[in-house]
Order: structure tokens, then C-alpha cells, then sequence
């Protein structure tokens, strides 16, 4: 059920929602965004990526920062908002467990994300593909030099992330929850291609709050947007939360509002219902 309650900010996932196909923001809907800051209403990123956007996705420039009042990003383990950056990390022994458990699989590959995006690969980084991940040489340290107790993010998968080969191993879920579950919180997406393993108790939906109450509103006055698996709690967390037309069908089971595809300007459907 849609609250009544005037909506002061909003809460984008990107990758399926506020990017299309083609992972651009379209015309319609930053036009959208223009106009709801004008009204007054603040906007925030709510994404698995890091921060460095500028350097990932096409387009993307510093014009497009200027769209938004700041983010939550790593799955809510870097939040920024009115110049001030917080991180939250993983439990070191969970990170030395979780390397250990995937060594021990066969073509499996991980990457350890850290403080002010530095990046430890357990495998020879192609170079080809430093633009997909938004990193510069200095980004990148060996892993026998990665500041372990710095790591905000660890992501499985298989080959290079980039073109990676398919689903992870059924049983990997289940040893990871099994040895780091009690201390972590294991994310399963990209229809089981990745695993993003996070610091316990933090997701997007933690790094929402961080910033919601820092604003102090009231849950009824943001407006979450996802499609996601890694979305389904902040979806789940508050009255107006909008689903993809392209989302998972559990994400659109628990949803208030289910919009029209991102290739299909969904975020303006939605923002027009939801602002009147």
C-alpha cells in the first residue's frame, strides 16, 4: 500500500533500474530528476557498485553526479551523503575463511573491494576490462598486500566478472553460509552468476537508514526504487517501494508499486504516479 505522505527523497538501485539495457540513464528520465530537485526532493543512489560510477558506465559524468544528493554504494557498506563518507567492514577472519573456502573450488575467481577503492584480484586482472571496472593501476594491489581488515565488499564468480562463464557451484552458497554466515551477509544475484559477500548487518536497506535518519524522515516520506534480489529488503522495508518491470517476480511479490520496464522509462511511470 502507497503512502499519502509527501515523498522528500528517493532511493535508486542502478543496474536494471534507474540504467537501462544499454547502462545509461535516458533523456526522460533525467529530465525526471531535474525535476523533482527542483521540487525539493533529494535523490540518492542505492547500489552494489562503488563509487566510482564516472569510470564504469558510459556517460556518466560528473554532470550526472550533480543529479544526485549521494549514495549508498558497495550494498551499503559506503554511504555518502553532505560530504561525509562512511564505510563498514568485513570481519577480517571472514575474509581469510571466505578465500580459503573458494581456493578450494576449481575456476572459481573473487575480488576483495576496500577502502577508497583499492581492489585485490586472486587472479591475473585483464586489463582489457579496467574501464568495466572503473580502476586505474593504483586501484589494483596483490592480494598477499591487500589491507584484509579494510575489505567493505567480496564478489565470487566465474572467469573475469566481465564475460563470466555461468552459474556458480550449488554448494558454495551453502559452505559459506555454513562457515561465514553467522558474521556476514551473503547475497546470491546476476541470476546466480555472483555472490557478493558483505559485512553482517549491512545492505542497501542499512545504508537507506544511515541517510533517512540523518534527514530525519520518516520511512513514509522516501521512495525506494530496485529490481534485484539484492534489493528485496529495502523493497520489503518501506511503504513506497517501486519494481521494475524487469525484476524478479519475489521482488515483485513484495513490492508496492511495480513500474514499467527500464528500457521503458519505468522510473518516470513510477515518479508521476508516485508525485502526482
Amino acid at each position: 500500500m502507497m503512502s499519502n505522505t509527501k515523498i522528500k527523497a528517493l532511493f535508486f538501485d542502478l543496474d536494471g533500474t534507474l540504467l537501462n539495457s544499454h547502462q545509461r540513464i535516458s533523456d526522460k528520465t533525467r529530465d525526471c530528476l531535474i525535476q523533482c530537485r527542483e521540487q525539493g526532493i533529494q535523490c540518492y543512489i542505492s547500489t552494489a557498485r562503488p563509487k566510482t560510477l564516472d569510470k564504469m558506465l558510459p556517460g556518466w559524468t560528473k554532470d550526472t553526479f550533480q543529479l544526485f544528493d549521494g549514495g549508498v554504494f558497495c550494498n551499503g557498506a559506503c554511504r555518502i551523503y553532505h560530504k561525509k563518507q562512511e564505510y563498514t567492514f568485513i570481519d577480517p577472519c571472514a575474509v581469510k575463511e571466505c578465500i580459503e573456502i573458494v581456493n578450494r573450488i576449481s575456476d572459481l575467481h573473487f575480488v576483495l573491494q576496500m577502502e577508497d577503492e583499492v581492489h585485490a584480484f586472486n587472479y591475473e586482472f585483464n586489463e582489457a576490462h579496467i574501464n568495466e571496472w572503473g580502476l586505474q593501476d593504483r586501484n589494483i594491489v596483490p592480494l598477499s598486500e591487500a589491507p584484509m581488515e579494510k575489505t567493505v565488499k567480496i564478489m565470487i564468480y566465474t572467469n573475469n566478472l566481465v564475460d563470466r562463464t555461468g552459474k556458480l557451484p550449488d554448494e558454495l552458497m551453502s559452505l559459506l553460509q555454513n562457515k561465514i554466515g553467522h558474521c556476514t551477509n551473503l547475497y546470491l544475484t546476476d541470476q546466480g552468476e555472483v555472490i557478493m559477500v558483505m559485512p553482517k548487518g549491512v545492505s542497501k536497506y542499512y545504508g537507506i537508514e544511515k541517510i533517512r535518519k540523518h534527514l530525519l524522515l520518516k520511512k513514509e516520506e522516501i521512495a525506494v526504487f530496485g529490481d534485484d534480489t539484492n534489493d528485496l529488503e529495502m523493497l520489503s522495508a518501506y511503504p513506497n517501494s517501486v519494481a521494475m518491470g524487469n525484476a524478479h517476480d519475489d521482488i515483485k511479490q513484495i513490492a508496492s508499486m511495480i513500474t514499467l520496464s527500464n528500457d521503458e522509462d519505468g522510473i518516470v511511470f513510477a515518479l508521476q504516479k508516485l508525485l502526482k
